[in-house]
């Protein structure tokens, strides 16, 4: 099982006139975890958290923090082809990366890859 864990704080910086800035701390964390419990099998388990902002110059316009998880899992069917699923905010979080830009809800995909190039 392979493991990555980032925590990383970012400083939003906005130039004003006269060459100053306004600068905030955003506390932001991501996280991956993949289990292969299986050669043909992945499963991958997505954590993200974005801590409060401002979204204007004048630090005005407060956004609030957010935490989004995501799962998804591949099997390998035969060298050429790969079932998978995944689900994109699996808790239905409702959040805003941008003011006044909303982001899907829950989201379930389902499908079959197939390479061409991959030989037999």
């Amino acid at each position: 099982m392979r493991q990555v864990f980032a925590l990383q704080h970012s400083l939003n910086c906005i130039a004003k006139i006269l060459e100053t800035q306004i600068c905030s701390l955003v506390d932001q964390w991501s996280m991956v975890v993949n289990y292969h419990p299986i050669d043909l099998l992945r499963i991958n388990l997505e954590g993200r958290y974005v801590g409060s902002r401002f979204d204007d110059v004048n630090n005005l316009q407060p956004m609030g923090a957010f935490d989004v998880g995501n799962v998804s899992a591949n099997y390998d069917v035969t060298n050429r082809g790969q079932t998978y699923v995944r689900v994109d905010n699996i808790f239905d979080e409702k959040y805003e990366e941008i003011r006044l830009f909303g982001t899907p809800g829950r989201s379930i995909f389902v499908g079959l890859r197939v390479n061409y190039d991959a030989k037999p």
